[in-house]
């Protein structure tokens, strides 16, 4: 066996050992890389780091990728790597601790995070019994029906003299539907109120400048929340797919419809117990405000919720901004969106029916150097990074 670094020739054989291994569970889910493993990954970070385990044969017999990434950890620029896309061919007898090392050393980033389903159970024991990785928090990933994100009403919002507008700039390919007709029926945080009337639209190119400072203040004051060095940083998505609430000329709140499609795919292999009957019924599901379900081997038509920051990490604005941005997004099957649990976002996302999936999301410490587990600054991971 040797352990190298991929090359794109690799791209195919990739994907295949991807997809031949499915999460558990009633739902077996493939978290899909097509059409090129290889070319994915760089698509979702430019400096992805990919490491194989090559058989004498020449077949892939393990794998993972390390997305280094500039990312806030107590105020500070830290260059941060996420380890994903683990997988082992079933039978061999690679060694996955030497593939992971080969990787580290290799490395730009000097520090790892990854997320572990809580279907892998055996997976985490794994590595947390022998001091490799510490959790840092629970995290659940939410696919959600864009009509139970209901927009708030104005009174909701404590002003009775100035209403929030609808102005958004077709700019996108998306429709867009200025004005929802969903009655709204949000709980309000008794702390959070707004003073002054507001703005939602979606941004334009020449909201560019002021976007990018917005989110870098804003995003420092979370610990792996990603800095953002232009509104282009991130493959498929750019300014006029994010959406800004305002106060009068000041962004008090900005987040994003992101489609990844192009490089990344949910695909069902198998449905079990009562979603193999709830896929003949997806009408019922949009009737009770559960998302429909994709066919079998068909790749869900959804978008993520990411970037959703207010300035003054007030949760009323974020769920407002939440709602205003789902009544965007009515051509999508469902949207995912991620929390920390005990979180505000997380406590109101409970709230919503969804498909839920739990995770963990640890701190990793391959050589036991120790590592910091708390941070100073509240943790905030974007779910389309995860």
């Amino acid at each position: 066996m040797i352990y190298r670094p991929a090359t794109p020739a690799d791209g195919p054989d990739m994907l295949r050992l991807i997809e031949s291994q499915a999460s558990d569970g009633n739902i077996r889910i493939v978290y899909s890389r097509r059409p090129d493993a290889y070319r994915s990954y760089l698509m979702e970070c430019a400096d992805a780091e990919m490491v194989l385990c090559i058989g004498d044969d020449e077949s892939i017999l393990a794998q993972f990728a390390c997305l280094p990434r500039k990312l806030y950890i107590d105020r500070e620029v830290c260059t941060v790597g996420y380890v994903t896309g683990l997988h082992k061919t079933t039978g061999t007898r690679a060694n996955v601790m030497k593939l992971l090392e080969t990787g580290y050393v290799r490395s730009s980033a000097k520090q790892f995070y990854c997320s572990v389903l809580d279907g892998n159970q055996s997976a985490f024991d794994r590595f947390a019994k022998r001091g490799l990785i510490h959790p840092i928090c629970d995290y659940t990933t939410y696919l959600l029906n864009p009509a139970v994100i209901k927009p708030m009403k104005q009174k909701a919002l404590k002003t009775p003299k100035t209403p929030i507008t609808s102005e958004i700039p077709i700019v996108s390919k998306m429709p867009i539907s200025p004005e929802s007709s969903i009655s709204p029926n949000m709980p309000i945080d008794p702390i959070s109120h707004i003073e002054h009337g507001l703005t939602f639209r979606r941004a334009t190119l020449d909201d560019s400048e002021r976007l990018l400072h917005f989110y870098n203040e804003a995003g420092m004051g979370y610990s792996y929340f990603p800095v953002f060095s232009s509104m282009d940083d991130f493959s498929g998505l750019s300014v006029s797919d994010f959406f800004i609430l305002e106060n009068g000329d000041t962004i008090i709140a900005a987040g994003a419809l992101w489609n990844q499609k192009a490089y990344k795919q949910y695909i069902v292999l198998e449905y079990a117990g009562v979603y193999r009957i709830a896929t003949a019924c997806n009408p019922l599901l949009r009737a009770l405000h559960y998302p429909p379900l994709p066919g079998k081997n068909e790749a869900a038509h959804f978008a993520y919720v990411s970037f959703l920051i207010s300035r003054e990490n007030d949760s009323t604005i974020e769920r407002l901004l939440l709602g205003e941005i789902s009544a965007t997004a009515h051509n999508y099957d469902f949207l995912t969106i991620g929390a920390a649990n005990g979180t505000a976002l997380g406590h109101y996302l409970n709230s919503i029916k969804s498909i839920k999936i739990g995770s963990r999301l640890c701190v990793v410490d391959h050589d036991k150097s120790g590592v910091i587990e708390n941070t100073e600054t509240p943790v905030r991971f974007e779910c389309a990074l995860l």
